[in-house]
């Protein structure tokens, strides 16, 4: 028994009773944002006796779509945030949301079109690598003023999430000088006159 194994092509085109646009399998193929693929597959001792993609209702050999999502490259990374601790109550919050996710979308490639990422925080790096949303860190965020915490920013497309990066920065938190009011102080200076004689004390008028 002699097995005939198919070949399958796939095309660019709709166009897929010939195999003139079909992909070169041999080379690396070049999709910028998406491309819809076609497929022809063929029987190698006959190609007439063949089976295409088929895109209408109730079919169940369709073509498919190369998407190409954007992945987020840092290119200035975001500075740590430092705050003093006015109240000095020992701790602070933080708005992340507010104070951070601006500078991390502006320190992108300018290429990127930024409305299509999203950043979310944790407190380890962990986490932020496997986007574990249940360890998302609330915002506003409390920091104890004996803490500079390392956050975890995780920068991700929202049409697939699995093209992402992360950068860290730090919370940093110092307590506010209070100064005391110092005691009055009063030194007396005693001022030494010149002894005047009667002729130098008299006044001629």
């Amino acid at each position: 028994m002699i097995i005939l194994f198919p070949i399958i092509q796939l095309l660019v085109d709709a166009q897929t009773s010939s195999t003139t646009n079909a992909i070169d399998k041999d080379v690396d193929y070049l999709v910028t944002n998406s491309q819809r693929v076609y497929v022809r597959v063929e029987n190698i001792a006959n190609t007439d006796c063949n089976a295409i993609s088929d895109d209408s209702a109730g079919s169940t050999f369709n073509s498919f779509e190369l998407i190409v999502d954007a992945a987020p490259v840092v290119v200035t990374p975001p500075l740590d945030i430092n705050r003093c601790d006015e109240d000095r109550v020992g701790f602070l919050d933080f708005d992340l949301i507010t104070d951070q996710t601006p500078q991390i979308l502006n320190g992108l490639d300018p290429s990127l079109d930024t409305s299509v990422f999203e950043v979310l925080y944790f407190d380890n790096l962990s986490d932020a690598e496997s986007n574990t949303t249940s360890a998302i860190i609330a915002n506003p965020y409390r920091v104890n003023t004996s803490l500079n915490p390392t956050i975890y920013a995780r920068v991700h497309n929202v049409n697939n999430t699995t093209c992402y990066t992360t950068v860290d920065f730090k919370l940093k938190v110092t307590d506010t000088p209070t100064p005391t009011q110092p005691t009055q102080f009063i030194e007396s200076v005693m001022i030494l006159l010149p002894v005047l004689t009667l002729m130098e004390s008299l006044v001629f008028f």
